[in-house]
């Protein structure tokens, strides 16, 4: 192993945990010459798990819009069925699936009554949720990562940080995708082999396979299992991995609960109920909200038609900035004299809206999304 480590890098796809440890000893050993640290962990290349990106994105989505959630949950599976504060992943993950089938039923009626452009702090808010957020999350490792596209899965990377992470202040993972992209810019400008490696095999630097065998080891020991317990019972669980109770945990196939077409009868369910908020939205359009509180140029929110109260956080990029969008004119380009003008209009991707004729006036470039 020694002289392995000496003439070959070893890639540790990890989270943040499994990061921060290695990446300290490389900085004990590279910064400050520390003769404990053995020389061999200079060979490891702590790499960013994009299971625990997708796992903590989606538990961020749910927490953070949890309100939302038990209402639609309720109105989905019957108002006796709790959601419970700490649903179990696979909970998450199916009224995150079934809210974006029934999004992606009703989407272009909602944009057809509402347009565009709409300002309105409470059509922002779900549009935000339902149209960016919850499509972000679902795709992130289950397609960009599984299916080795690098660019897409750079890119969702980079969205989880600035609208989740980063946004809502998120304990490690707002540090983790820097420190991820960091080394991914600097290899790229250096021209390191091992970005080539990266883009070609993507799929292949999981954290998947040590996640699967971390839980066939707690389900074979206890809370009060010493280091030393946990030791023999994972030597023993590998001894045995080629017996057929150990590739049982591996191949033996569970029946999802419900089948295709009971998902697309539940997101129906579903679509009318994101239907019903966007009518109460849209009843009342003038007299939608109130700030209930404002510190540190974040204002809370009272969504008067949806009874919700939420921050600048849950909404788009340009909330989160110093200069915040303006819910009182069509255009918040500075440059513009054609606030009036509706028949060039767009929304970026951080809630600003802007007029095309203006750029073209001004000699100005910007990416529509």
């Amino acid at each position: 192993m020694w002289e392995y480590l000496s003439k070959f890098a070893v890639s540790i796809v990890a989270d943040w945990l499994g990061q921060f440890y290695i990446r300290k000893a490389i900085v004990q050993k590279v910064l400050l010459d520390n003769q404990n640290v053995p020389e061999f962990v200079m060979a490891f290349l702590p790499i960013m798990g994009p299971l625990y990106v997708s796992l903590n994105a989606r538990q961020l989505v749910f927490l953070k819009n949890s309100f939302l959630f038990h209402d639609l949950y309720k109105s989905i599976f019957g108002s006796r069925r709790n959601l419970g504060q700490k649903p179990r992943p696979w909970q998450i993950d199916l009224i995150l699936y079934i809210i974006h089938l029934a999004w992606f039923e009703i989407v272009d009626f909602i944009y057809l009554k509402f347009g565009y452009t709409c300002k309105n702090i409470e059509f922002l808010y779900l549009t935000n949720l339902f149209n960016n957020l919850i499509p972000l999350v679902l795709d992130v490792y289950a397609i960009h990562y599984r299916e080795g596209n690098w660019l897409a899965y750079e890119d969702a990377c980079m969205r989880c940080w600035s609208d989740l992470f980063l946004q809502f202040d998120r304990k490690n993972y707002k540090r983790a995708p820097i420190m991820f992209f960091s080394d991914i810019f600097y290899w790229m400008e250096t021209g390191h082999p091992i970005i080539n490696m990266i883009i070609d095999h993507l799929a292949s630097l999981s954290d998947c396979p040590v996640e699967l065998f971390h839980s066939i080891v707690r389900r074979h020991t206890t809370n009060s299992s010493t280091a030393q317990q946990l030791r023999s019972t994972a030597h023993l669980i590998y001894q045995q991995r080629h017996n057929n109770d150990f590739q049982q945990h591996f191949v033996h196939s569970v029946k999802y609960p419900y089948s295709p077409k009971q998902l697309w009868a539940l997101s129906q369910k579903c679509a009318i109920e994101i239907l019903e908020m966007f009518a109460k939205i849209y009843r009342a359009p003038n007299q939608n909200y109130f700030v209930i509180d404002s510190s540190n140029n974040i204002n809370t929110y009272k969504l008067l038609s949806l009874g919700y109260e939420i921050t600048d956080c849950h909404l788009l990029r340009g909330f989160v900035t110093l200069k915040k969008p303006d819910l009182n004119i069509l255009c918040d380009s500075t440059y513009c004299n054609y606030s009036n003008d509706l028949s060039n209009e767009s929304i970026l991707a951080w809630g600003m809206v802007t007029i095309v004729i203006a750029y073209r006036i001004n000699n100005l470039n910007v990416l529509f999304i």
